[in-house]
């Protein structure tokens, strides 16, 4: 009995030994396996960081190449210009024509005609300039086409600066040429009838001072004594080697104190 009792607790101290070195091997791949993990983790992120410094060295070779094209760059845009300052004096109503009045900064000498006609569309004594620095831009850059030049024999073209002195000042315009006379206390001779093929005119809507004011800037525009407001005076001038005549009517005394009439005709 002793013998066989012997003979089995050796095989169970065997097989326990033979299940903890089983754990032993098994423990010892698991952490084997988990370090080999974090080793290819480890070596990932190290590929990441190596990739985006590549990336980064990239982008600052380029933003170099950019700043050394800059730099022989004939076409690198400039600073903006500091603004100019126009001189108060520069005024549409100033009875010193634009092309005499200084603009302040400047040089002495230096005045609006040194850089632009008093008159852009004609001979520089065909008008007094009576528009602002930005108004004579503003008409030099206008398009003419052919049709324009010869619409009403030049007439409508020759009235356009007093168009353009009512827009300046803020006036709209409620008449340019039309059919109807009578009705509205007007004749087939006027400016405004389409009969009349060599002459334009335009009626802005105004009262009181203002009124006063815009019919003394066009006036002064086209050489019409301004005295003469009031009245029936006809100004001749001229305007693209062609002879014109004005008529600017404003006052109770014409019936002419709820809008300023411009009208313009053809002498040639």
């Amino acid at each position: 009995m002793s013998s066989v009792s012997g003979s089995s607790s050796g095989s169970r101290g065997a097989d326990s030994a033979s299940r903890s070195e089983s754990s032993t091997r098994s423990e010892s791949t698991e952490s084997a396996r988990a370090d080999a993990a974090k080793a290819d983790a480890a070596k990932a992120e190290a590929a990441k960081a190596e990739a985006a410094k590549a990336e980064a060295a990239k982008a600052a070779a380029a933003a170099q190449a950019v700043q050394a094209s800059l730099k022989v760059d004939a076409f690198t845009a400039a600073p903006p210009a500091a603004p100019v300052d126009i001189n108060p004096q520069l005024s549409m109503l100033s009875p010193t024509p634009i092309s005499q009045q200084v603009v302040a900064g400047q040089p002495p000498g230096f005045t609006a005609a040194s850089v632009l006609s008093a008159n852009p569309l004609g001979q520089p004594t065909s008008f007094t300039g009576t528009l602002s620095t930005q108004g004579l831009m503003a008409a030099a850059n206008r398009l003419e086409t052919p049709a324009m030049r010869e619409a009403w024999s030049g007439a409508q073209l020759a009235a356009q600066r007093a168009k353009d002195i009512a827009t300046e000042m803020g006036f709209s315009v409620s008449s340019t040429k039309r059919t109807k006379t009578g009705s509205i206390g007007s004749k087939s001779t006027s400016d405004h009838h389409t009969s009349q093929t060599n002459a334009y005119a335009y009626d802005f809507p105004a009262e009181g001072t203002k009124g006063t004011k815009l019919a003394e800037a066009i006036a002064k525009a086209y050489g019409f004594p301004v005295d003469q407001l009031g009245t029936y005076h006809k100004q001749p001038f001229t305007f693209q080697d062609k002879e014109y005549r004005v008529q600017v009517l404003w006052g109770s005394n014409i019936d002419h104190d709820d809008h300023v009439h411009v009208g313009v005709r053809n002498l040639d």
